[in-house]
Order: C-alpha cells, then sequence, then structure tokens
C-alpha cells in the first residue's frame, strides 16, 4: 500500500478544465447548493455568472468557506494541493485510502464551497484557490521557494545530506548547490531513500513534525524541536518554522536531520520542505479520511414528560428574564458605561432588582439586543420600537425571535473574550468563534444524538476553530449552558425546541448568519426583529407553529396575596404581563413567576399614564380571587400624592421689567406663542429663543437673545466673513453624513435568497462567456494559437477582444511564473494579444500560447 501511495506523488499532471465551465455547468439546484455555501456572495447579488466567478474568487469570501470545513474536507485540499491540481482521483485514493466513493463523498462539501470540484474522475481547484491555500492555509513551502532564501553554506550542507558522495566542497557555488538540492527535492524516490538513511530516532522525530499536514492538530502547543506550535495550528498559519529551543533533549536528533538535508535552515530558522511532508505522509498510515465519527445517542428521551416538563420551565424563565429585564429599561434606561456596553456595577443592580442569576444577565442582554428589543440612546440602553409588537406576540413568536438571536450570536454572552486586553461587557458585540462552536455542536448532536460526544468530537467537525483545547472546553461548555437556559437543550440532550430551530434554520431559503453579523456591526440591516419580519419571517412563523405548543402557555391569572405579591403559573398574558412590567418588580424565577407591588412600583405605572382606577380594574380583571384590601390601599395613597410636585418643561423665557411683561402678554400679536406668567418679571413659552425674539422685534420690540447661563448671543451678519475651516468642514461632513443615512436603505448591502439568485444567473448564463457574440473566425484562431484554452475560454476572450470588454487571465511568463491580471484586449497581433494592464497601468502583450485560464473581468 505505501508504495502505491507513493506512486500517486509520481504520476504527471493533466491539464485543468475551465472553472467558468464548471460554474456554467451548474443546474440550478448546484447553484442555490453553492450560493447556500458562500452566503457573503448573496450581499449584493451577483447578476451573471463572470460577477459571480469574481465573488467566488474574493480572498475573504475563500478563507471564510474553508474555515466551516470538517477534518476530511481540509484533508483532501491539503492532498490536492500537494499533488498539484489536477489530481486524479486514482493518484487521491492511493494517497488517501478508501475508495472513489469515499474520496467523492469529501469532495461533497468542498465542491458545495466552489473551491474543488471533479471533471471526468480528475480533481480540479479553483486558480485563486489555489494560491491562496499556498500563501496564507499551507503549512508547508515547496523547496523551490525557500532554496533562493537559503545562505550558500546552509546549501551545500544540504545537498551533501541529500545526495551522499556528491561533489560538494566550500568552494561549490551556491547555483550549483541549489540545483543539487531542488533536483533532489523533485524526485520522491531520493526523498525517501533521504529519509531511509536516517536513524530511527530522527525519523520518528521527523515523522511526528509532519504527522498532521492540514494543520488539524488541536490542544496544547506541541512539545516539539521548532518550539512554535505551528505543527499545531488551529487556524491559518504562514508556514512551519521555526528556531531550534536551546537545551531541548531533541536538540541533537534535530540536528542530525538538518545535517541530513531534510529540515533546510532558512534565514536562521528551520523549514520542513512540502517535498519531504508529502512523502512522509505518503508512508504514514495514520493519514486517511476516516468519515464522521460515530456518535452516541442522547442522553435522555425527549418525548419523556419529565424531560419536557423541564424544558418547558426553562423556556418560560427564559421569556420572563428577558420581559422583565426590558421592562426595567423601559423604566428607566439602563446604565451604559462610556465605551459602551452594560457593567458589572449595573448588572449587580439589576440581578438584585429582577431576582436573576448575575451570571446569566449577559445572556439576557445580549439577546435582547440581538434581537432588536433592546438599544443604546442617550440616557442609556432602552426599548426599541420593536419591543411592544413582540412583547405583545404570542408565546410561541416571542420564544423564536430569542431562540433565533442567540443560534446567530457570534459571540458566547456567557463567557465573552476579552477583545485587545479590554473586557467587552454586554452588549457590544465580539468578533468570536463561539458562534460557530454552538451552531456546529447543536446541529451536529440535534438529530438524538449525545451533546457530550458531540463536543469531544467537535474538532473532526470544525477543526479551524481558533481555540486551544482549554478555550474550546470553555466555549462548548458555554454553549451547553446557554442552550439549557433557553431550553434549547437539557440532561447531554438537544430538546424538540432546539431540533426545530436547527432544522428550519438548515431549510431558509439564505443562511442569515452573514445577515445577523451585518446587525451586529451596523451594516444596513437595522435590527434582527425588524430582519426577521422581512426576510426571515415565515422562517419565524415557522419556528413558532413548531414550538408553540412545547412552551408554557400565557397565564390568563394571577393570583394576588395580602403581603402585595402577585403569582402567576406560567407565562403570564399579554395584559397581564404589562400590568406586571408597569407596576410590580420580579421577585423570582421557575415555573410560577413572583411579583411584589410596592410604592414605587405603583408610582413608576402612574408616571407611564395609568390612572390608579385602570390598574384596579385590570388587578380585578386579571386576579383568580378579590384584590386584597391593602393593595386596593396602597393604590390609592400613592395616588392621592403623585403629581403634587409638577415640573413644566419650557423652551424660552421672556424675563423684563413688570410693566413690559403686561404688555407682552396683553399684545395680541403674541398670543400665539402661549406665553404664561411665571413671575412677575417673568413669563414662558414652549418656543425657541430666536422664534420668540423675532415675534417681539415684529411687534416692535427690541428683545435680544441670551443662551442658558444668561449670556447674550450675538447674530452672525449677513455677508459677514466666512465659517472657519474647520466648522466648513464639520457642516460638509454633517452633510454627507446625511446623505449617507439617507442612503443607506438602498441596493448596497441588500440580501436575496439563492434561490432566486441562482435562477437570475442562469437566465443571464450566456452573458457570462457571450458565446453568441464571440466572432468564430477569432474563436478558431484563439484555439490554433493555444489549443490547451477551453471553447468557453476562447469565446469569452474573443468577445472580449470584439467589445473591448475586461476578463482575467491566468498567466506564465517567460520565467516560469503564473499571475493573474486583469486586461482589457485590443488587438490580436499573430500570436501575441495587445491590451491593456490594469495591473501595470499602461499597454502590454502576452503571448496566447502562454495563458493558462480565463475567467470574466
Amino acid at each position: 500500500m505505501a508504495g502505491r501511495r507513493a506512486a500517486a506523488l509520481r504520476e504527471p499532471r493533466r491539464s485543468a478544465d475551465s472553472y467558468l465551465d464548471f460554474v456554467q455547468g451548474l443546474d440550478e439546484a448546484a447553484l442555490t447548493a453553492v450560493l447556500r455555501a458562500r452566503p457573503d456572495v448573496l450581499e449584493d447579488p451577483p447578476r451573471g455568472v463572470g460577477e459571480l466567478v469574481r465573488r467566488l474568487g474574493d480572498a475573504d469570501s475563500m478563507l471564510a468557506a474553508v474555515n466551516d470545513l470538517d477534518r476530511d474536507g481540509l484533508l483532501l485540499c491539503d492532498a490536492v494541493m500537494m499533488l498539484g491540481p489536477p489530481v486524479p482521483l486514482d493518484r487521491l485514493v492511493m494517497l488517501l485510502g478508501g475508495s472513489r466513493d469515499g474520496i467523492r463523498a469529501a469532495l461533497r462539501p468542498v465542491t458545495r464551497r466552489a473551491l474543488l470540484w471533479e471533471s471526468d474522475g480528475v480533481v480540479h481547484a479553483f486558480e485563486p484557490f489555489r494560491r491562496l491555500w499556498d500563501d496564507e492555509v499551507a503549512v508547508w513551502h515547496p523547496a523551490a521557494e525557500l532554496i533562493p532564501a537559503i545562505a550558500v553554506t546552509d546549501l551545500r550542507r544540504a545537498a551533501r545530506g541529500l545526495v551522499p558522495g556528491a561533489r560538494v566542497t566550500s568552494s561549490t557555488t551556491w547555483e550549483r548547490s541549489a540545483r543539487v538540492v531542488g533536483e533532489l527535492m523533485a524526485d520522491p524516490d531520493g526523498v525517501a531513500a533521504a529519509v531511509q538513511r536516517l536513524p530511527r530516532p530522527a525519523r520518528d522525530l521527523l515523522a511526528e513534525l509532519v504527522r498532521d499536514p492540514t494543520g488539524l492538530m488541536t490542544g496544547d502547543e506541541p512539545d516539539d524541536a521548532l518550539g512554535t506550535g505551528a505543527f499545531g495550528t488551529n487556524g491559518f498559519d504562514g508556514g512551519a518554522r521555526g528556531r531550534l529551543p536551546a537545551g531541548s533533549n531533541r536538540e541533537e536528533t534535530a540536528g542530525i536531520l538538518v545535517e541530513s538535508g531534510l529540515l533546510l535552515l532558512v534565514g536562521g530558522e528551520i523549514e520542513v520542505p512540502r517535498e519531504v511532508v508529502t512523502v512522509l505522509w505518503a508512508a504514514d498510515p495514520e493519514v486517511r479520511l476516516t468519515g464522521p465519527p460515530s456518535l452516541g445517542p442522547a442522553g435522555a428521551d425527549r418525548a419523556d414528560e419529565t424531560f419536557a416538563a423541564g424544558i418547558q420551565a426553562a423556556a418560560g424563565h427564559a421569556l420572563r428574564s428577558v420581559a422583565a429585564l426590558l421592562a426595567e429599561a423601559e423604566r428607566a434606561p439602563l446604565a451604559a458605561l462610556k465605551k459602551g456596553g452594560i457593567g458589572t456595577r449595573e448588572r449587580a443592580r439589576l440581578a438584585r432588582t429582577l431576582a436573576l442569576a448575575e451570571d446569566e444577565l449577559p445572556l439576557w442582554i445580549d439577546v435582547a439586543h440581538a434581537a432588536g428589543l433592546l438599544a443604546r440612546e442617550e440616557g442609556g440602553y432602552a426599548p426599541t420600537g420593536e419591543y411592544p409588537g413582540w412583547r405583545g406576540s404570542d408565546v410561541g413568536r416571542r420564544w423564536a425571535v430569542l431562540a433565533l438571536a442567540w443560534f446567530l450570536l457570534d459571540q458566547s454572552p456567557t463567557h465573552r473574550e476579552i477583545d485587545s486586553g479590554r473586557d467587552q461587557p454586554p452588549p457590544l458585540p465580539l468578533a468570536s468563534g463561539a458562534g460557530r462552536v454552538r451552531r456546529t455542536l447543536l446541529t451536529t448532536a440535534s438529530p438524538g444524538r449525545s451533546l457530550a460526544a458531540a463536543g469531544s468530537h467537535l474538532e473532526w467537525f470544525l477543526p479551524l476553530h481558533g481555540y486551544d483545547r482549554p478555550q474550546l472546553a470553555n466555549k462548548r461548555q458555554a454553549a451547553v449552558r446557554e442552550a439549557e437556559l433557553l431550553g434549547v437543550a437539557a440532561e447531554d440532550t438537544v430538546s424538540d425546541l432546539g431540533v426545530a430551530v436547527c432544522e428550519v434554520l438548515a431549510a431558509a431559503p439564505l443562511d442569515p448568519t452573514g445577515q445577523m453579523r451585518a446587525h451586529q456591526y451596523g451594516f444596513p440591516t437595522p435590527t434582527l426583529a425588524g430582519f426577521v419580519t422581512e426576510a426571515l419571517g415565515p422562517l419565524v412563523d415557522e419556528l413558532a407553529r413548531r414550538c408553540g405548543p412545547a412552551l408554557p402557555g400565557d397565564a390568563s391569572t394571577m393570583i394576588l396575596q395580602s403581603d402585595l405579591t402577585a403569582t402567576v403559573a406560567g407565562q403570564p398574558n399579554h395584559a397581564i404581563a404589562r400590568l406586571l412590567a408597569d407596576a410590580a418588580v420580579s421577585e423570582s424565577r421557575g415555573a410560577a413567576g413572583m411579583w411584589r407591588f410596592t410604592s414605587a412600583s405603583i408610582r413608576g405605572a402612574l408616571d407611564v399614564g395609568w390612572s390608579a382606577q385602570e390598574l384596579l380594574d385590570e388587578l380585578r380583571a386579571g386576579a383568580a380571587h378579590e384584590v386584597p384590601q391593602g393593595l386596593e390601599y396602597l393604590v390609592a395613597d400613592v395616588a392621592r400624592r403623585h403629581g403634587h410636585i409638577r415640573a413644566r418643561a419650557v423652551r424660552a423665557a421672556v424675563v423684563a421689567d413688570e410693566a413690559t411683561i403686561n404688555e407682552i402678554l396683553a399684545t395680541r400679536a403674541l398670543r400665539s406663542l402661549d406665553l404664561r406668567r411665571l413671575a412677575p418679571t417673568v413669563a414662558a413659552c414652549g418656543a425657541d429663543a430666536e422664534n420668540v425674539a423675532e415675534r417681539l422685534r415684529a411687534a416692535g420690540m427690541a428683545p435680544v437673545v441670551e443662551d442658558e447661563h444668561g449670556t447674550v448671543v450675538i447674530r452672525g451678519r449677513p455677508g459677514g466673513p466666512p465659517a472657519s475651516g474647520r466648522d466648513a468642514a464639520a457642516g460638509a461632513a454633517s452633510e454627507r453624513g446625511s446623505a449617507g443615512s439617507a442612503g443607506s436603505t438602498g441596493e448596497s448591502g441588500t440580501w436575496a435568497a439563492p434561490a432566486d439568485v441562482a435562477r437570475r444567473i442562469l437566465a443571464n448564463r450566456a452573458g457570462a462567456g457571450d458565446a453568441a457574440r464571440a466572432d468564430p473566425r477569432v474563436v478558431r484562431q484563439l484555439g490554433r494559437l493555444n489549443p490547451r484554452l477551453t471553447l468557453a475560454e476562447r469565446q469569452l476572450l474573443a468577445a472580449a477582444l470584439d467589445h473591448g470588454e475586461i476578463v482575467t487571465i491566468i498567466y506564465r511568463d517567460r520565467f516560469e511564473r503564473r499571475t493573474s491580471r486583469l486586461i482589457a484586449p485590443v488587438e490580436l497581433l499573430g500570436g501575441r494579444l495587445d491590451s491593456w494592464c490594469h495591473l501595470r497601468e499602461a499597454r502590454r502583450e502576452f503571448a496566447v500560447a502562454r495563458i493558462e485560464g480565463v475567467t470574466p473581468g
């Protein structure tokens, strides 16, 4: 088997099919799947195949797609890139084991992300993805890239180690030494022979260093001879390079590897060439596609009545907690820190006031904010305009909005990261991988699997999670605890509510993760609640329909006690919830909620517009028994004293002697100002001071305007000196800001369902290559000059020539360097293409025979 795998390294490459052919060949279902897997492409949706290809080739978009691949998908990408695409399936079978079907199963999610694809038994790679992998993802680099940076003495040593008996002395030139090392590294059999010559400890250390070519190892930094942890990275790394640790007990063994030429010294640091890794990888029986791990069954039966009752109680507690938090914010905005967020002191006060666990509060704050129900205003954090509609909706929809907001959050509310060395209090958003951990964990366990088992194998399902082992354990624990608080999970089991969330979102017409992130970071989606009522409205309706029967019903009665408390079993209906939110203080958690009426809470109800009679009528209507006499006395007593002191709002006060004030109040032309005497020499009204002064001047008087400190305001003369440069710039910026706000709801930043975008692209399929517009004579001429180009590529290039359009070419220059150029072809001169090169911003000629691929510009 090892011989077959080694033979796979020596087989010649076949020419690649065009990525444009691949994309153009997708049917509606396959193209929709690609768009679902790459949701960032749907922002400002592409209108044709050419624009889609440009979006799919964006580096950030491709990195985001790679981030969500499972272990086998990453392993397959690394194998294709190390062998060099295109790669026949049989070569991958020899290298990774299994069968063609196993390779295709691992390839399926990668193809769905439009990174690799199979055509006639050969796996191809999107050229921008290949370059991205080499530049950003690959841990090991080819020897050809390392050799130019190696000093001549180190090259001579590597050459002597790789080729015993080679005539390499202290006088051998750098060029000859480089040629010896390069030729040996290009020969897999020669590298394998060099590995076999190593003593067993050195061979074992080398195998240890390269055991994980995809960078999938997780956990603590390995105690390797390089000492950098580069071989245990969870994310993208620029290379497996490091320094030998002084005093390491393996330093001598690592020195043998350097002397053998299998570790190269590059600028004083050591690096493992990709060719060495590939040979060792081919011989390593542990490097195999494994398929998804087997997970044990869930720890509890979801149909069990006790389990269902616990889930119902948790969901009811979540609803009451968020409702109590928003009701408290409605009475008075929650204090905000200068940098934003709700600090520990305010959270401690809220925990005492609302009788909630202080470590739970960040969850309810983050969820309420993410759902668009809580936002920062001038005085602090207060309910938004979406809050009354949410509060008045049925229990299923209320819970669905909260569950959706939590599920899509990037951060972990109960285990927030430190951002740039500073604590980020809720509800400030965080760039975090905790949301991906949460979603992967729940979706993996939701089909009746154990949450603990899914968590223990999370590194297979989400290898690029970005955390070390202790951090990942914390994120898993936080996800499970938050799920339990919301009723999404309990007893090592995802509940029916959690299964509904995962299934409804999996069937969504578009992936809302990108839109949620846009909401968090201030992009055009203003609030999740607003987003839900538009694009995701049907999903929330479906989630509410499925979850409603499993949630605690709205209680229609409350029990009023003589100790001025009220108890409600279950979730109170809208009328009772509104009454208790305005006139009482929450005191307990659990299946039955308890509220207490106090003088301050009754006064708060009167402040927001209740009358004493309305309060008593609502109490009688919602109570299971008579209203206790003590509560009636409390309401009456607070109402009697309410309003004894009045604070009147005024915008302008007119100050003069008493006779002048009398004259002003008696002037008919000034009656519409509605001036009221506050003192013999003071009258006030609701109009601003400038308006009052203008009206007094029109009546023949000569007022001056003062500011709030009594200083006379001097008005600028018409035609006077212009505002200072700073003032003028501020005004211009203000105008630009207003214009930007007005335009923020335009097409920029809009999202569309993948199926709709796919249909539109397919309807405009001809526009991508525009074969109908291409001159067939030019197409045939291009085919003679470069028969490796596909028909679609030749048609695209011919159409660009005919109509002066822009295309992207993959070009290999005379130094054999491959580059990507954005060009506007002007004329075909013999075998050369006279074009405007946007990279060089100048006219350039490109040999048609050296063009390796053409895509729309």
